[in-house]
């Protein structure tokens, strides 16, 4: 499914893999690879100011997995 995320991102279809993000965060809400990515399209979408208390919570995170330290 990441892969499909992937996809979505590359052409430029945000709200494809915003909603895509949002099922499989109702499906697993811990996870934390689909919430970067989340976050990932929301900044994309809206800019950095909106989401500025996200991107700060992610200063204080560690052990990140590789594929989540790809999307940060």
């Amino acid at each position: 499914m990441i892969a499909e995320v992937d996809f979505f991102l590359n052409e430029g279809k945000y709200e494809a893999a915003k909603a895509l993000l949002a099922q499989r965060l109702d499906k697993n809400p811990l996870d934390h690879e689909s919430k970067l990515y989340l976050l990932l399209v929301n900044v994309t979408i809206d800019g950095t100011a909106a989401w500025e208390d996200d991107i700060d919570q992610l200063r204080s995170l560690s052990d990140f997995s590789d594929a989540e330290k790809e999307i940060v």
